[in-house]
Parts: structure tokens; C-alpha cells; sequence
């Protein structure tokens, strides 16, 4: 009864048994609803669960997002800190993922476009940004910025642009089962994608590159670092990593 997930194997799951009562023996038709009970359960699972952000505040999906449904912000777009590397200007600095750059100079950023031609423009500088954190207000931080031309980057963070959308009660039943809808397509050409690179995953044992598709996956060690590293947003983003992990299990 606890929801935590688990592997089931049927009785004769494998064919061998055909017993009255075992998975073998049984018609196609139930075999075919047995099958997809966990696929449906996934799917209706993942349509709560965005159900839930639809109406309280679902984090920007881009190209998943159903345009065509009217929306208001639920927070405006701002740019947030999504990785800061060891011994950068940023880290030196005291900037931390999950913080938000508001403005750099005075010059508000909400893109990561923006933060990287801000920082381009100004490299080998000190400059001030302002640094808002959740809970404790904004502070003013001044950051020596590398030099020009420097391969690491100028400030040494990754930004993303962080935004929620809200819809009624009502067009929040359509949007959730779009988004579901839309992430399970682009699941299923994703595992498509790691398919077709499996021959290069197998030539890729002999040399130090990776195929992209193979680069991308990640087992449950992965989804427990994505799951720390994300839980820094907030708490819809952990429900957003569910909700694309009960996709993920629909589509496998």
C-alpha cells in the first residue's frame, strides 16, 4: 500500500508456466490490460502531478508548454544560478546555486544570454551584481571577473531562466494532459535516439568519447544527484522531476 514504487514478476511471466491463474495461461486480451495497467498508472500519475503545478505554479517547459492555453506568471522570469564551478569568480564570491542574479551594474539580467554578454563586455573587472535568495532578500556582490579571453568562463556559473505559469482550475486539466502528452513523445524519440547510438556506444569502449544519446542517460545513481542538485529550486521542481520520471517509467 505504500506508494514507493517496486518490481512485480507474475506467475509465468516467462511463458514456462501455463497454469490456470498464471499470466501464461491468460487470454491476450487480459495479458494486453495487464501490460498497460503500469503504463496508464504512470501516465494518469504524471497528469496529477501536473495538474498540481498547472494550478499553483509550473516552472517554464518551452517547447512543451501549451501556447495555445492562456496562462498568467505565477513568477516572472528570472535568472538562476544552476551550477556554480569550484574556485570560479562566483564561487570565490560566495554565489550558491539556487540564487538569482538580478542585475549586473545596475543592468538587470533575466537571460543567460544576457548574464554571458554582460560578463564579456566587462571581463577582467570587478563588477557588482545583485543576488537575490530566496527567503533572505538580495545582497550586492562584487566579482572580479577573468580576463578576457579566458576559456572558463568569465563569471564561472551555468544561469537558466527560471519562470512559473499558472492556469484556471479548468484549462489546467488541458494543460497537464498536454505537457504529459508532449514529455511522452519526447521520451519515446529519446529512447529511440539512444538506440540508434548503441553501435556508437560500443565503438565509444575504445575511445574516450561518449555518444550523446548514451551521455544523457542516467541510472539511479544520476536521477539521486539530479534529484539533490534540483531540490535547491523548491518544491516544484521536485514534483516537475517526478512527474517527468513517472513519464519516463510510462514510456520504457
Amino acid at each position: 500500500l505504500l506508494p514507493l514504487g517496486g518490481f512485480v514478476r507474475l506467475k509465468g511471466e516467462d511463458g514456462d508456466d501455463t497454469a490456470k491463474g498464471s499470466f501464461g495461461a491468460a487470454k491476450i486480451l487480459t495479458k494486453t490490460k495487464i501490460l498497460l495497467a503500469g503504463v496508464v498508472m504512470n501516465l494518469i500519475t504524471a497528469v496529477v502531478l501536473f495538474y498540481g503545478l498547472a494550478v499553483t505554479g509550473m516552472p517554464g517547459l518551452g517547447n512543451l508548454e501549451p501556447e495555445f492555453l492562456a496562462h498568467t506568471y505565477a513568477q516572472a522570469p528570472k535568472l538562476v544560478v544552476a551550477d556554480v564551478a569550484t574556485d570560479s569568480p562566483a564561487a570565490v564570491a560566495g554565489i550558491k546555486n539556487g540564487e538569482y542574479i538580478v542585475s549586473g551594474n545596475g543592468k538587470a539580467l533575466a537571460t543567460n544570454d544576457e548574464l554571458r554578454s554582460f560578463t564579456k563586455d566587462n571581463a577582467g573587472q570587478t563588477v557588482t551584481f545583485v543576488i537575490e535568495h530566496s527567503g533572505s532578500g538580495n545582497r550586492d556582490v562584487s566579482v572580479k571577473l577573468r580576463d578576457p579571453g579566458s576559456t572558463q568562463g568569465y563569471l564561472g556559473v551555468v544561469g537558466q531562466q527560471d519562470y512559473k505559469i499558472k492556469y484556471d482550475p479548468i484549462t489546467a486539466v488541458a494543460a497537464a494532459v498536454w505537457v504529459t502528452g508532449a514529455l511522452f513523445v519526447a521520451t519515446i524519440v529519446g529512447v529511440f535516439k539512444l538506440l540508434a547510438g548503441i553501435p556508437m556506444l560500443v565503438i565509444g569502449l575504445f575511445s574516450t568519447t561518449v555518444p550523446a544519446a548514451a551521455a544523457e542517460a542516467s541510472g539511479p545513481l544520476g536521477i539521486l544527484f539530479i534529484f539533490k542538485s534540483i531540490s535547491t529550486l523548491g518544491i516544484s521542481y521536485i514534483v516537475l522531476l517526478l512527474a517527468n520520471i513517472a513519464v519516463a517509467l510510462a514510456a520504457s
